[in-house]
């Protein structure tokens, strides 16, 4: 039996659309595999199988989330060798979250994106022997105003959308900015990349359907970062501009 429920609403409906196109299941997996594993290549077996019958239109996003999450909260079904099975169930929410065409701005936005991927796995985390996730995965760790500000600011963004490279550049800035709240634990980094993608395709950005460079996690992303920690701010925003460059096709 699921042993998890969710704590949310699915971002509340109002706010968040759903996207009726199923040619985007598989850009959506493939997508959410190379942002949580390190090597793609480790999602494997049942969590594979069901990300396949998802995509293949055999069961919906529901069904693969109860699924992966079931089979996973069992002690006796491991995934790779070395590798979390938190990490698969933190892939198939992933996966349901961009499953959405995008997210409004706000903080609290934020928080159920968080609450949504995170919630109720620290325990099957510490028994895996291997902890990617934070100990306390409270949204705001103490930032709650930093992150309200920076948002706030975002909302008075004008763009121009005949030219989505420059849009694509403050998205990388504005991504830069909520790195900086609280960057350092694993549960922040991932909702804010995702949360970023989220509100650059309420912006018109698709997601790239050839996504399939395994250098492109999370992990990696914040592995350049901080293996040049004396690097001129252009530097750091040039490895996030990169990052979502390859994440995010043309704006419609």
């Amino acid at each position: 039996m699921n042993n998890y429920t969710q704590k949310r609403d699915d971002l509340n409906p109002p706010q968040i659309h759903n996207d009726p196109h199923s040619a985007h299941k598989s850009a959506i997996w493939n997508l959410a595999v190379n942002l949580v594993f390190e090597n793609s290549a480790d999602f494997n077996g049942y969590a594979a199988a069901v990300a396949h019958e998802h995509i293949l239109n055999n069961i919906d996003i529901d069904k693969a989330q109860k699924a992966i999450e079931s089979h996973y909260t069992n002690e006796q079904n491991a995934g790779a060798k070395g590798v979390s099975p938190a990490l698969y169930i933190i892939c198939v929410r992933v996966a349901k979250i961009l499953s959405y065409k995008g997210c409004n701005l706000s903080a609290d936005i934020f928080a159920s994106i968080q609450d949504m991927i995170f919630a109720n796995l620290e325990s099957l985390d510490n028994k895996a022997g291997r902890s990617p996730l934070s100990s306390n995965q409270a949204v705001f760790h103490g930032s709650y105003k930093k992150l309200c500000a920076l948002i706030d600011d975002e909302k008075d963004m004008m763009f121009d959308r005949n030219n989505p490279d420059k849009m694509l550049e403050h998205i990388a800035i504005f991504t830069s900015q909520l790195l900086t709240v609280q960057a350092n634990e694993f549960a922040q980094r991932l909702t804010t990349i995702i949360f970023v993608i989220m509100y650059a395709r309420s912006l018109g950005f698709n997601l790239l359907h050839d996504f399939s460079d395994r250098h492109n996690s999370v992990a990696t992303l914040m592995k350049n970062l901080e293996d040049h920690s004396e690097q001129t701010q252009r530097q750091s925003f040039l490895h996030i501009y990169r990052f979502l460059a390859a994440v995010l096709g043309n704006i419609k």
